[in-house]
C-alpha cells in the first residue's frame, strides 16, 4: 500500500502569510498569537509531504469583488477585504 493521500484546499503557508497576517493587521490577532501560529504552521509543514500536484486558480478582479460582495462571511471581514486595493499583498513589508 502506498503513502496516504493528503488534500488541501490551500496551503498552510497561505493560511499564515495571507489570512493570519490579515487578521494581525486588522487587530484581530495579537503579534504574539501570530508568532505562535506561525511556529505551529512551520512544525506542521515539516511533517506534511511535498505535493505531487498544485492547482492554481485565478479570477479577474471584478469577478473577485462580486464573489466577496455575495459571500456569507461576517460584514467586518467583507469590509476589510474590499478596502484592500487591487494588487495589494498581505505579506509583511
Amino acid at each position: 500500500m502506498g503513502s496516504p493521500s493528503v488534500v488541501f484546499d490551500r496551503s498552510i503557508d497561505e493560511d499564515i502569510e495571507v489570512f493570519c497576517n490579515m487578521h494581525k493587521r486588522a487587530g484581530l490577532l495579537t503579534p504574539h498569537r501570530f508568532d505562535v501560529l506561525a511556529q505551529l504552521a512551520a512544525t506542521l509543514q515539516a511533517q506534511i509531504p511535498a505535493p505531487d500536484l498544485i492547482v492554481y486558480v485565478t479570477a479577474d478582479y471584478e469577478g473577485l469583488l462580486r464573489r466577496i460582495r455575495s459571500a456569507t462571511a461576517p460584514p467586518a471581514i467583507i469590509s476589510f477585504r474590499l478596502q484592500l486595493p487591487a494588487g495589494t499583498s498581505s505579506r509583511p513589508a
